[in-house]
């Protein structure tokens, strides 16, 4: 991430962000992986990249979700949805759709649950592997796809 920064590359550094959040947010340090989720989130949006932002905005949806959370966690990820919609971003919508059911079931609304469970399964798998960079984003050499996409948009700044 410091690379990211000394080259002023914020796209980078929102990707980089992003990752940390993941990771914080599997080692179960949800305060922490909110706040690089908030970081990206700000990064995205002020990039224009709006996957990025429901990609940020899922992972806040997540982090709320796991600290019990519910309320929280559904608003982030209906915003992620809104977003994931506008651009066609399947592999996005599908995350927020699954985090909006895990929301709504946690919060006791088992009809908004159903109704989001429903309407993931409906995407077809073929459209969240394909095309898509958020999607490649969450195959496992992500690691390796993060400074490619961060060099690409730092090429395309100048």
């Amino acid at each position: 991430m410091a690379l990211f920064r000394d080259a002023g590359c914020r796209p980078g550094e929102a990707f980089a962000l992003g990752y940390l959040g993941e990771l914080e947010l599997r080692q179960g340090r949800h305060v922490q992986a909110a706040g690089h989720f908030r970081q990206s989130l700000g990064l995205h949006r002020e990039a224009g990249n709006c996957s990025g932002q429901a990609a940020a905005l899922n992972g806040l949806g997540e982090a709320f979700l796991a600290a019990s959370q519910a309320g929280q966690a559904s608003a982030r990820h209906a915003a992620a949805l809104a977003l994931a919609l506008q651009v066609g971003d399947k592999h996005e919508e599908a995350r927020a759709r699954g985090g909006l059911a895990s929301a709504y079931q946690a919060i006791g609304d088992s009809e908004q649950a159903r109704r989001h469970w429903q309407a993931l399964a409906a995407i077809p798998i073929s459209a969240l592997a394909t095309g898509a960079p958020a999607a490649a984003r969450r195959v496992p050499v992500a690691a390796r796809r993060v400074p490619v996409a961060a060099r690409r948009a730092c090429v395309a700044k100048t």
